[in-house]
């Protein structure tokens, strides 16, 4: 499925289509599940006693999870996702 086309008309507003916004991949789960996974297998490996493979895991958790939260607070100030085109 290709990206549809927008196109900026002379009065500065979004022009679709088919007449609806496309949906937002913001609000898709995708990066905080990476978070989650990468935090699971940060746990277990520590479990394990594999202690410097844990801490890159939580690392690159945290760092996921940090930019999970910091992109979610942007699209609920600007209103991503609410399907409105002003």
């Amino acid at each position: 499925m290709g990206h549809p086309t927008v196109v900026f008309r002379h009065t500065g507003r979004l022009s679709f289509p088919d007449g609806n916004p496309p949906q937002l991949a913001a609000f898709q789960p995708r990066m905080l599940t990476w978070a989650i996974i990468f935090a699971v297998c940060a746990l277990i490996f520590g479990l394990l006693g594999f202690t410097g493979l844990a801490r890159g895991f939580a690392t690159i958790a945290r760092f996921l999870l940090a930019l999970f939260l910091i992109l979610l607070v942007l699209a609920l100030i600007f209103g991503y996702g609410c399907g409105v085109v002003r």
